[in-house]
């Protein structure tokens, strides 16, 4: 269809000047807690934009977070190929659906034969909130071991 990913769309308009050498996926936080996404399962069938005529009119409630990150992998994979892509687990927030979350996370990487930065395992991995600030994002003191944990993990 020649269609491309809203990745490849931001990434053309804002980063177009500039040549990166991986692709770095982090996230998904707010998909489960601000969008209440199902977890769902790694049998879920991956959503690609090409499935849809109109993100705006989704249902989200017929979509899981297993679907969509693994939909987001897949048109990477499409628009970038040939760029290492690594999935950065969720760092330990205390909420109860993270460790499904990060299970997700784990199994999709393994699906597509991509490395993983396990920050959900790391020394992070705290109930004392310390690392973060807002309950979601590491502060200056975490991004410095989350930097050495991707570093060792990723062997760059």
């Amino acid at each position: 269809s020649g269609a491309k990913s809203i990745w490849w769309r931001c990434c053309n308009k804002r980063l177009g000047i500039y040549d990166f050498d991986y692709i770095n996926l982090f996230g998904g936080t707010n998909d489960i807690y601000d969008n209440n996404l199902n977890v769902g399962t790694i049998d879920d069938t991956p959503l690609l934009d090409t499935d849809v005529e109109d993100l705006t009119t989704l249902d989200l409630s017929q979509v899981s977070f297993a679907s969509a990150f693994m939909g987001c992998i897949e048109m990477l994979m499409r628009d970038f190929p040939g760029k290492p892509i690594f999935i950065c687990t969720l760092l330990y927030n205390g909420y109860a659906r993270t460790p499904d979350v990060v299970k997700i996370q784990m199994l999709a990487a393994q699906k597509y034969g991509l490395k993983v930065v396990p920050f959900y395992y790391s020394e992070l991995n705290s109930q004392n909130y310390q690392w973060l600030c807002s309950g979601f994002h590491p502060n200056q003191i975490a991004a410095r071991i989350m930097e050495k944990n991707f570093v060792e993990y990723i062997n760059l």
